[in-house]
């Protein structure tokens, strides 16, 4: 892949991962892979009701942060113009989280990240935020440096950790 890549334009590198990214949506519509995670929703209707502010942070491209606006309906807990994705500037993943938390006028150790890949929660823990929930089916991932909770699903965020004591229902 590498040897072909460095012989096309960067137009044609753009226009060929663009395409890509097209093919991806269609397939995740076309095989109803359009689903939050469990529990998703409610968390998110929680975290308005507790008046958490959040963002979305993502090293995807403006047309997939559309798409995951308009199928998930995402404008229902989420500003689009404070959302933090990929503008091909090379910002590492870390960097972006800061860019999320400035946002949201916090210092990134007040904030907590929700992530389900190795890269971003390497990347989350870098960043030096205040910890880092794992979104991991398997459970494969351990607690600790950094990371202060593992969930299969939204369902079993631990509500105290967002919240507070005094603040949970």
């Amino acid at each position: 892949y590498k040897e072909i890549a460095k012989d096309l334009s960067k137009a044609e590198s753009e226009r060929l991962s663009k395409e890509k990214e097209r093919q991806y949506r269609d397939f995740a519509i076309k095989n109803d892979l359009c689903k939050l995670t469990k529990g998703a929703e409610k968390l998110l209707n929680e975290c308005v009701e507790h008046d958490i502010r959040m963002d979305l942070c993502s090293t995807s491209i403006y047309d997939n942060i559309l798409f995951y606006f308009q199928e998930f309906h995402l404008d229902r807990w989420l500003d689009i113009n404070k959302t933090v994705y990929d503008h091909e500037d090379g910002k590492a993943k870390s960097e972006m989280y800061k860019e999320a938390a400035a946002n949201l006028g916090l210092d990134i150790r007040e904030c907590i990240i929700f992530e389900d890949s190795d890269y971003g929660i390497k990347s989350a823990i870098a960043s030096g935020c205040g910890g880092v929930i794992v979104i991991d089916k398997s459970k494969t991932q351990k607690t600790g440096n950094g990371i202060i909770q593992v969930v299969a699903d939204f369902d079993e965020v631990d509500r105290e950790l967002l919240f507070g004591v005094l603040s949970v229902k």
